[in-house]
């Protein structure tokens, strides 16, 4: 299956992405890389996370901390996808939730943990590995563009396997204005 999807950061890291590729992290559900799923709004919360890291400083140490995103293509077999939106699997991870005595106030690194203990568990049971799953995530803080209250929470990719991302496009904004810096795809 193919799945399109961005992911948004600051120029200087997309520099390093174009050259080194991408790197998973731990993040809202699980250790892996975050692409937010292509459509109307993928964008506006691209620059929405980035500039809700940006006022945290995340980016101080970047030379160029100008907003950059990837237009990516992601490539998995469907055995290797797991989708985190399926109600009996979001039960599953409440009861385990609740065990821990995990709820929307715990810090993201325990929740983080969590997800990958979730999917690890699931791995072994099923005997498989997952390489991509998809769940819903907050919606940047401010972005205001996204219908959140008619919408919900927006879907995330998030891969743990770089080998299945393709860079199709790289985008740039400098003083308000968006070029390409790299194409592909």
């Amino acid at each position: 299956m193919e799945l399109m999807g961005l992911h948004g950061t600051s120029k200087s890291r997309a520099d390093n992405i174009l050259k080194d590729s991408f790197k998973p992290y731990p993040g809202r559900v699980g250790n892996g890389v975050y692409f937010w799923r292509e459509n109307a709004f993928s964008r506006i919360l691209a620059k929405g996370w980035f500039d809700f890291y940006l006022k945290k400083n995340n980016y101080d140490l970047d030379a160029d901390k100008n907003f950059a995103y990837f237009k990516v293509k992601i490539s998995v077999n469907e055995e290797n996808f797991l989708d985190l939106e399926l109600p009996e699997l979001k039960d599953q991870l409440a009861l385990i939730a609740e065990k821990r005595n995990i709820d929307r106030k715990t810090h993201e690194d325990v929740i983080s943990a969590l997800f990958d203990y979730f999917i690890d568990t699931l791995e072994k049971e099923l005997k498989t590995s997952f390489k991509v799953w998809q769940a819903r995530v907050n919606a940047p803080y401010d972005c205001v563009e996204y219908p959140l209250s008619l919408l919900g929470n927006p879907i995330c990719y998030v891969v743990i396997d770089s080998a299945c991302i393709s860079i199709c496009n790289c985008y740039v904004l400098e003083n308000g204005h968006e070029r390409q810096i790299y194409q592909s795809c």
